[in-house]
C-alpha cells in the first residue's frame, strides 16, 4: 500500500495543472512517482511542499525554493502578486495609472521571480519598473518614494541559506507592510487563480544608471581624515553601490575582498551568508589585518544590513555586535544635534534608550522588525540587534546597510582626525552608561513548537546559586501590547541581567537574548558575562526540549 495520502496527492496533482515552471513540475512529478512507490524521502518533500502555506512574517515571505503552496516558486509569486495588485487597486482613482517597482537580489531564481511579479502587475494595467540587474534591498525601498509608486516588491531572502528566497513588499510610504494589510493579502491569495496569461504584457526596465539617484542622496557625509576600509559584499549585491558611493571620496581607501565581491547564489566561502556570524566574517577580518585596514565592514547579501569589525588590542580584530554599533551610531547622531526620535526593537539593548535620554531625545521600543521600527513617530534613527540600522528615514524608511556603512566610515574618519578610534568611542559610551554585554543564542526547533510560558522560562532559571530571579513575565510595549516575548530579570554577581526569549518570525528557531549591565569593562569581565549567558541559554534549551517531548 502506498504511503502517499489522498489529500497530499490530490493537492499535488492540482498544483501540477497550474504550475508553469517546467523544472518544478518535473521535480513534483518525480516525487509523486517515488512517493507512490514507497520512497519516504520523496513523501517527506511532498509534505513539506504541501504543508502550511507560505505567509508574511517579520520580513515578508521567505521559504525554501520548492514546489507547492509552502515553497517559494513562480506560482506563489504570481498568486501573491495578483493579491497585492487587488489590494493596491483599492486606492486608485479612475484617472490614475498606478506604478509598481520590482527589484531582485543575486539569489537563484530571483530574476525569474521578479519577472513573474512584474508581468502580473503589468497585466493588471499598472506601470511597472523592473531593476535592470541585481541591487540592494534599500535601493528598492528608496525607489518606491522616489518614483511615487503605489508599491514595491523586492525578491530576496536576505541572509537566509542558499536554497531560500523571498518576497518583500513595500507600500507607497516606502515602508514594509504590517497588519491588517498582510492578512488581507493572504486572504485574497487563497481565492486567487492566476492562470490567465501575463507573459504578453510589457513592463519597463529602469536605465542602467538606476543607482545614481540613491547614491547622490548619500554623498553628504564628511570624511576629514584618510582611512582604509576592508569591505565584503558577502557574495551579494552591495559592491557596485558601495563602489559608486565612495568613487569620489579621496579620503576613503576602500579595499574590496575579492573572493566575496561579486554575487554568487551559492555563497561558497561562508558557512552561512550572514556577516554577523563570527565564522562567516573571519575571512574579512583576516583580510583587514593583511591590508592594515582601519575598519572592516560587510553587508549581507541584499545589503540591507551592516557588520562592523574593529581592532581589538594590538594585533586582534573582532566584530562589534549589532547593539554596540547601534549605540555608536545613536551617540554620534545625538551628539550631532539630530532632532526627532530614536527607536529600537524589544530584543535590542537598553543602551540606546539611555543615550537618547541623556540628549533629551524621545525613544520608542517596538516589536521586532523594521516594518514596526520605521513607524515610530518622528523617527530619525532606529536599529535592531541583528545589525540592521535606519540612519536616514527620509532616504529609506527601512534598514539600509549602505547608508549605515557611510555613516560609520564618516565617524571613523572624524575620530581618526582626532587621533581616536571606534573602539575608544564605544568605551567612552560604556563609561558614561555602564558596560552593556549582550548576546544572542539560537535554538533550533520545529515550526510547530509551542513556546514555554514565561513562568516556564523562569522555572528553568530558578534553581541556581549564581543568580536570583527578580522578575518574570510577558514583555509588553508601553501601550500594553504583547510582544510574543518573555522577559526574565536576574540579579547576579556581575550585575543585573535581562533574558528575553522569543520564536523567530523568519526561521524555525527560538532566540534567547541576554544583556548584563555591569561596571567591569575588562575582557575578563566580558568573558564572565558571556559564560553566564551560555549557561542561561543551555538551561532554556533543555526546557524547550522538554516541551517538545
Amino acid at each position: 500500500m502506498s504511503p502517499l495520502d489522498y489529500a497530499t496527492e490530490s493537492a499535488a496533482l492540482q498544483w501540477l495543472e497550474r504550475d508553469t515552471d517546467e523544472h518544478a513540475k518535473s521535480e513534483l512529478s518525480n516525487d509523486l512517482r517515488l512517493a507512490s512507490a514507497g520512497d519516504l524521502a520523496a513523501l517527506s518533500r511532498l509534505h513539506d511542499g504541501f504543508g502550511v502555506p507560505i505567509a508574511f512574517g517579520t520580513a515578508g515571505l521567505r521559504a525554501r525554493m520548492m514546489y507547492g503552496p509552502s515553497g517559494m516558486n513562480v506560482t506563489n509569486v504570481r498568486d501573491f502578486s495578483q493579491a497585492v495588485a487587488t489590494v493596491v487597486e483599492k486606492d486608485r482613482m479612475p484617472e490614475d495609472v498606478q506604478r509598481v517597482i520590482v527589484g531582485y537580489d543575486g539569489r537563484h531564481k530571483s530574476l525569474e521571480f521578479a519577472q513573474a511579479a512584474a508581468s502580473v502587475f503589468a497585466s493588471r494595467g499598472m506601470e511597472v519598473f523592473l531593476f535592470p540587474r541585481p541591487a540592494p534591498t534599500p535601493v528598492l525601498a528608496f525607489y518606491v518614494r522616489h518614483l511615487e509608486a503605489a508599491a514595491g516588491v523586492m525578491i530576496t531572502a536576505s541572509h537566509n541559506p542558499p536554497n531560500d528566497n523571498g518576497y518583500k513588499l513595500y507600500m507607497s510610504d516606502g515602508r514594509q507592510i504590517v497588519s491588517p494589510t498582510d492578512l488581507e493579502i493572504q486572504e485574497i491569495r487563497k481565492t486567487v487563480v492566476s492562470d490567465h496569461a501575463t507573459e504578453g504584457y510589457a513592463y519597463n526596465v529602469l536605465p542602467g544608471n538606476f543607482l545614481d539617484p540613491y547614491v547622490s542622496r548619500l554623498k553628504s557625509r564628511d570624511h576629514p581624515s584618510a582611512i582604509r576600509v576592508a569591505y565584503s559584499a558577502m557574495h551579494g549585491v552591495g559592491a557596485e553601490t558601495v563602489r559608486a558611493l565612495y568613487k569620489d571620496e579621496s579620503q576613503v581607501d576602500i579595499r574590496f575582498f575579492g573572493p566575496q565581491e561579486h554575487p554568487d547564489p551559492d555563497f561558497p566561502t561562508t558557512p552561512v551568508p550572514n556577516p554577523e556570524n563570527q565564522n562567516s566574517a573571519k575571512l574579512l577580518l583576516d583580510f583587514a589585518i593583511s591590508i592594515d585596514a582601519d575598519i572592516a565592514i560587510a553587508n549581507d547579501p541584499d545589503a540591507d544590513r551592516c557588520a562592523v569589525g574593529v581592532r581589538d588590542g594590538v594585533d586582534g580584530w573582532r566584530l562589534l555586535s549589532g547593539d554596540e554599533v547601534g549605540a555608536i551610531l545613536g551617540q554620534h547622531l545625538a551628539s550631532g544635534g539630530v532632532s526627532g526620535s530614536f527607536a529600537c526593537s524589544v530584543v535590542s539593548s537598553s543602551l540606546l534608550e539611555k543615550i537618547a535620554a541623556r540628549h533629551g531625545i524621545e525613544h520608542h521600543t517596538t516589536l521586532t522588525g523594521f516594518k514596526w521600527l520605521s513607524r515610530a513617530p518622528k523617527l530619525s534613527f532606529a536599529y535592531e540587534e541583528a545589525i540592521g540600522y535606519c540612519v536616514d528615514p527620509s532616504l529609506v524608511s527601512d534598514k539600509d546597510g549602505v547608508s549605515a556603512m557611510h555613516l560609520i566610515t564618516s565617524l571613523a574618519s572624524k575620530l581618526a582626525s582626532e587621533g581616536r578610534s571606534i573602539t575608544e568611542y564605544l568605551d567612552d559610551i560604556f563609561k558614561e552608561h555602564g558596560y552593556h554585554v549582550t548576546s544572542q543564542k539560537t535554538i533550533p526547533c520545529h515550526a510547530s513548537l509551542i513556546m514555554p510560558t514565561p513562568q516556564g522560562v523562569a522555572g528553568a532559571l530558578s534553581d541556581n546559586t549564581n543568580w536570583v530571579v527578580s522578575r518574570a513575565g510577558k514583555l509588553l510595549l508601553a501601550s500594553g501590547e504583547e510582544t510574543g516575548t518573555s522577559i526574565t530579570e536576574l540579579d547576579t554577581s556581575l550585575g543585573k541581567t535581562r533574558v528575553l526569549v522569543r520564536k523567530s518570525g523568519t526561521e524555525p528557531i527560538v532566540k534567547v537574548y541576554c544583556e548584563t549591565v555591569m561596571e567591569d569593562s575588562s575582557k575578563e569581565g566580558k568573558t564572565k558575562a558571556l559564560n553566564l549567558h551560555d549557561e542561561i541559554a543551555t538551561r532554556i534549551k533543555i526546557s524547550i526540549e522538554l516541551v517538545k517531548k
